[in-house]
């Protein structure tokens, strides 16, 4: 897990674990008024260098939680075809075009099961 500034990064094998830690982080938020939390995640190849990870999966992954609104987790259609079990929810939440991605990525706004 990373703090950047009011942004946590965390890296996880399993992608229903992403979307369960994700979602708690939103829902122990969610109530504090200084505080407006929302979350993006995607699955793929990352980079692990000096402490810190990198690559085109952190890069999507933060476009994607910079356009969430509040108290909703958005996450890449990789991440739902990965995530096995029914302890989340998927529903289409359109595509969209993200800083430093070509074409439009399409996303899922994500919900517990």
């Amino acid at each position: 897990m990373k703090l950047i500034g009011d942004e946590v990064m965390f890296v996880v094998r399993d992608p229903a674990a992403a979307c369960e830690v994700a979602l708690t982080l939103v829902d122990r938020f969610a109530n504090d008024p200084a505080v407006t939390p929302r979350g993006g995640l995607a699955w793929g190849d990352i980079l692990y260098r000096g402490g810190d990870y990198y690559g085109p999966t952190v890069n999507l992954a933060a476009r994607v939680a910079q356009i969430a609104v509040p108290g909703e987790l958005l996450v890449t259609t990789d991440v739902a075809a990965h995530a096995d079990g029914d302890a989340v929810h998927f529903e289409p939440a359109g595509k969209r075009m993200l800083k430093g991605f070509d074409e439009p990525v399409p996303l899922l706004a994500v919900t517990r099961g």
